[in-house]
């Protein structure tokens, strides 16, 4: 998957509720300007925002997965740790590589802030372009009713999800290694991840992705066909309620997945093909 690229980490911080949030940017080593920034979902850390740097394209930064898990426990401050993470990456990048206006590519959990981002009066000026991958926040009306009952649909969710991964799960160290991260970093049964994940659920980035599309700003949506969490049919349900005709791609074959993966590198290598030139 390799395309050659050396790459290089820089490690930022910023002081969150009395205690120092850390994460890391990747990029080539050759990199000082940037034109495309990719922001991961959840866990995606270590080694794997690594990865993804190098089959990027040249000039592009690729920004570690939230640490929502350093945010409370019960959700209660997640968005608001969310939007500060957003905003603090964005901003270390401009400044660090002299950058003016990229385009921004949001995996699953970064996609509701990131399309914040991009529509807010501050940071749209900034922003050239905005391609979501397998994003969170578009099908928000699929996750209703009582805490309990959203999560455990999700839960339901995951595991129809992972029946399209077994496939692939002995082939693809990065899958192997993505499923252990997570499993060691967050779990599946336990408060913290019903809490927080069922804050998460209820983001809706449709209001926000409206304002971005009448920028003309909206390059596509991009999901896998067997995408079991957020289902392209779902999305394209709310887009076209919401009046937003854009381009909305179904990879075939290819379920939620990681991006650093096989199957999740065919879903990153199809958003570089809507970069603007």
């Amino acid at each position: 998957m390799a395309n050659g690229l050396i790459v290089q980490k820089h490690t930022f911080s910023y002081t969150y509720d009395g205690q120092t949030i850390s994460f890391d940017v990747w990029s080539s080593n050759t990199t000082t300007h940037v034109d495309t920034v990719i922001f991961l979902g959840t866990v995606q850390i270590g080694k794997l925002p690594a990865w993804i740097a190098e089959v990027s394209p040249e000039k592009t930064v690729v920004v570690q997965g939230l640490p929502h898990w350093l945010a409370k426990a019960d959700g209660s401050d997640l968005l608001t740790f969310t939007e500060q993470f957003t905003e603090v990456a964005f901003k270390s990048v401009l400044d660090t590589y002299h950058t003016t206006q990229v385009t921004l590519i949001a995996e699953s959990q970064a996609a509701p802030c990131v399309t914040g981002l991009a529509a807010s009066e501050e940071y749209a000026p900034k922003v050239k372009g905005l391609i979501l991958l397998q994003p969170l926040g578009l099908n928000a009306s699929s996750f209703t009713g009582a805490p309990a009952e959203r999560i455990k649909a999700f839960k339901k969710r995951i595991a129809r999800n992972f029946r399209y991964q077994l496939s692939s799960i002995l082939l693809d160290k990065r899958l192997r290694h993505n499923h252990l991260q997570m499993y060691k970093t967050v779990g599946y049964d336990n408060a913290r991840f019903s809490d927080q994940y069922n804050t998460g659920l209820l983001s809706d980035a449709v209001p926000d992705l409206k304002r971005v599309y009448k920028q003309h700003k909206l390059l596509a949506v991009i999901c896998g066909a067997n995408d079991m969490l957020f289902p392209i049919a779902e999305i394209k349900d709310t887009l076209k309620k919401a009046g937003i005709d854009a381009p909305v791609v179904a990879i075939p074959k290819v379920p939620h997945s990681p991006l650093a993966t096989r199957l999740g590198n065919r879903l990153l290598q199809a958003a570089f093909t809507y970069l603007p030139e």
